[in-house]
């Protein structure tokens, strides 16, 4: 009984080390709870730019990815519903990016990683005249793990918004 304990609990704690990798000096928030995703308390001076439910709408918990931005920073929360309330919200990971330079955007739909589909990919990209932007950084939301994970570039495609 007690290996399996053990054995539990070293999961737990290499699920848990992952989380924050990208949060930058925002790690603090993590596990931390909020109720607006528009005006999310946890972010003093930061604004809603986009919001995007990345779970089935019957799945439980619902999850969520959302874009603030304060001057050139941005940071994505990947947020959790609370089981025990339909207004409560849990930050399960995130990722801040530290002055963008200007020309760069974040998507959160369009993005796919070689034939893959399904995966909820978020990607810092350089628009172009294509029909596909330029891929700088890319991550995906591991949705069983709760957490952000990183991803090799050189398989990612994101459709310019303009572009079919």
């Amino acid at each position: 009984m007690l290996f399996i304990l053990c054995l539990l609990g070293a999961c737990y704690s290499g699920s848990v080390i992952a989380q924050g990798q990208f949060a930058g000096t925002k790690k603090g928030l993590l596990g931390k709870e909020f109720t607006d995703h528009n005006k999310n308390s946890l972010l003093k001076g930061y604004s809603w730019h986009q919001g995007d439910l990345i779970s089935g709408k019957d799945d439980v918990p619902s999850q969520f990815l959302t874009i603030y931005f304060k001057g050139g920073d941005a940071i994505i929360v990947y947020s959790v519903q609370k089981l025990q309330s339909a207004e409560a919200y849990q930050v399960a990971d995130l990722i801040e990016l530290k002055q963008l330079p200007a020309g760069l955007d974040i998507r959160t739909a369009g993005c796919s990683e070689g034939n893959t589909e399904g995966q909820i990919i978020i990607a810092l990209v350089k628009p172009g005249n294509k029909n596909y932007a330029t891929v700088v950084k890319a991550w995906r939301c591991n949705r069983d793990k709760l957490r952000i994970e990183p991803l090799n570039i050189k398989s990612i495609r994101c459709m310019n918004e303009d572009g079919d």
